[in-house]
């Protein structure tokens, strides 16, 4: 269904108000403004599913832009029935089109592929907006009426003995010796999500947990199909995902606690970084110049103004401690500096009179990140800003303005609902996040008139890519990201390099021995290299040496 044709058939449906064909139930249900919004976004993602990978170097490509890219848009959807509805099928979606393409790359053959005998989810998704058009659900309905329910026992108990139990299913070793082991996993997990997962109950204490055991099932079943054809665990992006649904899923068991206590159990809750001790926010409302932030309002002059905030933010704002409230000062007076404008006023205030009015233990431990939050900012944040980057970098005309800025701010909206709370994240996604908004900053600025070796912005970007750059790298080589290590071809004549992992995938060139390999990844039958080109290929472990050919 092409995008146009869609947004024509929504409208005309729209303007009837047409009369429900059948009686609204007790879900809540998605307002006119709501429906047309979640229906935008669902054409968008759709695109995304138009043609499947023609390599695995595309198929890395989507499946990295991909995990990126659903932590804002899926975020974005409003919470009502048919957004919800919509969400999970566009997860699953998302998830089963790059585990299918990994298998098909691999030579799979048909009958075992399970994801080519699953329900065409884009049908599904067209036939629930036609159903939704043709009945008009979306007229207005009283805020009161909207409310999801609160979950009975009942419901409750039905959502923890599913956790449970998908906990159960995904700690069972993951066999991948055999074809009909990786099947009958696969297999196991595919029916549970279509048996289970239909029939819970939408209800206000489970909404999030029910997306987290849509997500966690979805991204381990797809992380698993990766595997199997030989995807090297740390270029593999499922699998970070995988275990943030996981975490959210055992927040909420811990939360619940027993049985008898589910009646009271909370929805769940984002991590967040520790409150400020005592010594933070003293030494943080010490360092705030309040002066300062007076002259600065006062300065009309735009270019006066970003030398002031790059001084501001290189002294006081980089010694502020991190912890929550420190943390919301920190991020809101940067954006304040760098666009003051009356929302970034508003935010600032805000952040302000926390800061002042928190209360605070006396000591806090800093939060040293994990090496799952460190693989979830190399996998899902770091590919998002070198995004941004590609796109400032090509913005060669005034005009390209805008659709830099509308990225730039959706960037920082993904670091701010994102970023793991702990010490090198929340740095490392400050340093992002000023790089994302002078790039803005800057391209306005030049804009205006003013050449670009007098706007700060631009003199600093350079150093701050640099600095930023290094530290992701040190980051990538302690994660095992990117580094390689050489090798040899141990043949007399010439081996075949080929497009994944297995004997009946392409031959994307022929190596002769002798020659030394760049290898990513050595720990399986077939090793992953760098080319010359830039291109990731495999070659058969038996292949290679450590030692080159006398």
């Amino acid at each position: 269904m092409r995008r146009i044709a869609v947004l024509i058939l929504a409208m005309l449906c729209l303007s009837l108000a047409l009369p429900a064909a059948r009686a609204q139930s007790a879900t809540p249900l998605c307002t006119r403004a709501e429906f047309l919004a979640v229906f935008d976004q669902v054409v968008d993602y759709q695109a995304r599913f138009a043609d499947p990978p023609s390599d695995f170097a595309a198929l890395m490509t989507y499946s990295q832009q991909y995990a990126s890219d659903r932590l804002t848009t899926l975020a974005q959807l409003p919470q009502c029935a048919e957004a919800l509805e919509f969400g999970a099928l566009l997860v699953q979606m998302g998830g089963d089109f790059a585990a299918r393409a990994a298998l098909e790359l691999a030579g799979t053959p048909s009958a075992g592929n399970p994801y080519l005998a699953l329900p065409d989810r884009e049908k599904q998704i067209n036939d629930r907006l036609a159903a939704m058009l043709e009945n008009d659900r979306s007229l207005a309905q009283a805020p009161e009426q909207r409310q999801l329910p609160a979950c009975t026992a009942q419901q409750l108990e039905a959502y923890a003995a599913a956790a449970t139990d998908l906990i159960d299913i995904l700690a069972t070793a993951n066999s991948l010796n055999s074809r009909a082991a990786f099947s009958a996993l696969l297999d196991e997990r595919l029916a549970w999500r279509a048996s289970r997962l239909p029939v819970l109950p939408l209800c206000a204490e489970t909404l999030a947990l029910g997306q987290a055991l849509n997500a966690a099932l979805t991204d381990s079943m797809t992380s698993l199909s990766f595997a199997f054809v030989g995807v090297p665990a740390a270029e593999n992006p499922f699998i970070a995902l995988a275990e943030f649904g996981m975490q959210r899923i055992s927040a909420w068991q811990t939360a619940a606690g027993s049985s008898t206590a589910l009646a009271a159990a909370p929805p769940i809750e984002k991590r967040r970084l520790p409150a400020c001790s005592r010594d933070q926010l003293d030494s943080a409302l010490t360092a705030i110049d309040r002066d300062f932030l007076s002259t600065f309002a006062a300065t009309t002059d735009a270019l006066e103004r970003s030398h002031l905030h790059l001084a501001y933010r290189g002294g006081t704002l980089s010694r502020l401690p991190v912890c929550a409230e420190a943390f919301a000062v920190r991020w809101w007076l940067d954006e304040w500096l760098g666009a003051p404008t009356e929302a970034n006023r508003s935010r600032r205030d805000d952040a302000l009179l926390r800061l002042e009015a928190a209360r605070a233990p006396m000591s806090r431990q800093s939060v040293a990140c994990s090496e799952a939050d460190l693989r979830f900012l190399a996998a899902y944040i770091t590919p998002a800003f070198h995004n941004l980057m590609r796109a400032a970098l090509s913005t060669a005309a005034f005009a390209q303005q805008p659709a830099l800025e509308q990225q730039s701010q959706a960037f920082r909206a993904l670091l701010w609902a994102h970023l793991p709370p702990c010490d090198d994240a929340v740095r490392l996604g400050l340093q992002m996040r000023g790089i994302a908004a002078d790039f803005v900053a800057a391209v306005k600025l030049e804009a205006t008139g003013a050449f670009a070796v007098e706007i700060p912005y631009t003199l600093d970007l350079p150093s701050a890519i640099a600095r930023l750059s290094e530290r992701l790298s040190a980051i990538e080589t302690a994660l095992g990201i990117g580094e390689t290590q050489t090798w040899f071809v141990d043949v007399e004549g010439f081996a075949n390099v080929r497009s994944c992992g297995s004997t009946v995938c392409g031959v994307m060139t022929v190596v002769q021995g002798g020659e030394p390999l760049e290898v990513l990844d050595d720990s399986g039958d077939w090793f992953e290299l760098r080319l010359s080109n830039g291109r990731t290929g495999y070659i058969a472990a038996f292949l290679v040496s450590e030692d080159p050919l006398n």
